[in-house]
Formats: structure tokens, sequence, C-alpha cells
């Protein structure tokens, strides 16, 4: 946060420490944050019929970045070595778990891959394309290996759904000229 322009960090994180969240310009630059960090490229709105303000606030506090509700001391980076399946660590290039983190969480889970996607930020699911096909081509690849490693004898058949399904848009058109 400290890199984005604007003043950003001391718009919000400082603004928080000093109690300061009625100012307008809190909310100004709450969205300039997550334009930079959560979703670069879509105009997705987050619809608040399926979320919850209260249940956030309670848990987290006004912002994930500075978590100051009740999730504040919890921590369970000792026991991610307990993690038992493969694992996809995935953030983007601008995500606000930076890289550095998901790396360090990635040395703790056994079997475990981290990958950073390049120009998007933490939902690269909703970015714009084709940052989203990067990122679901970035899932379907991590499961088309750990499919390959339990069933070696397997992998080709399942490998072929898989760029099947690639090879369509959202709205199940093909794509690229390739006919699912």
């Amino acid at each position: 946060m400290a890199k984005l322009p604007g003043n950003v960090l001391d718009r919000t994180y400082g603004r928080e420490l000093r109690g300061e969240t009625g100012d307008p310009d809190y909310w100004v630059a709450q969205e300039e944050y997550m334009r930079a960090c959560v979703l670069r490229t879509s105009s997705v709105a987050l619809d608040p019929e399926l979320m919850s303000l209260t249940t956030f606030r309670t848990m987290i506090g006004h912002a994930d970045y500075h978590v100051t509700g009740t999730l504040k001391d919890w921590d369970i980076f000792d026991a991610l070595d307990r993690i038992q399946v493969s694992t996809l660590v995935l953030g983007g290039e601008f995500d606000e778990c930076v890289p550095a983190h998901l790396a360090d969480i990635t040395e703790r889970i056994p079997d475990s891959e981290h990958v950073t996607q390049p120009g998007a930020a933490h939902m690269g699911y909703l970015e714009e394309e084709p940052l989203r096909d990067a990122y679901v081509s970035l899932i379907q690849d991590f499961l088309a290996r750990v499919e390959a490693r339990a069933c070696p004898n397997e992998a080709t058949e399942r490998a072929a759904p898989l760029a099947v399904a690639g090879a369509l848009q959202r709205d199940g058109t093909a794509k690229n000229g390739v006919e699912a």
C-alpha cells in the first residue's frame, strides 16, 4: 500500500488508526486501494444482498489489510503443514496478499505449488479477459498435473475434457475456432 499513489496508505490505514473512517475521502481511498490490489480490470460490483457488512466488520474490521475484528489474533501458519492434499496457492501480481507471503504459505504446505498470475490482483476469477481465462487455465493445469500423478493411466483420458472445457467461453460457446 505504501507504493500506491495518492497517499492511499495514510488515507485508509492511517485514518483507521486515528478513528477517522467517517471521512468521505476514506471511502474514495478504499476504492483506489480495491482497484489497485483486489480487482484491477473489471467493473464487477459486489452484490450487497449476497454479503454482510456486519459480518465482515465483526470478523475483519474496516478492511482486510488491517484486521481489527474477532479474527485479528487468528493464526494458523503453524498448522499449514497438516494439510494433506495437493494445494495450489494462487495469487496475482498486484494481489493484496503479496507474492512473498503466498510463497511463505506454500513453503509450509507439503505438496503445494505457488503461482503468481501476471497482471492480476486478488480476484483473478473476476478480472476481464484474458486474465480470467488465464486464471482458469492455471487451475486446470494444476488439477491435470495432480490427477496425472494420482492416476497415471487415466491422465490422458481426463486431459481431453479439460482441454475441451478450456476451449469454451463462459457462455459455453467455442472460442478460437475450436469446436467442443
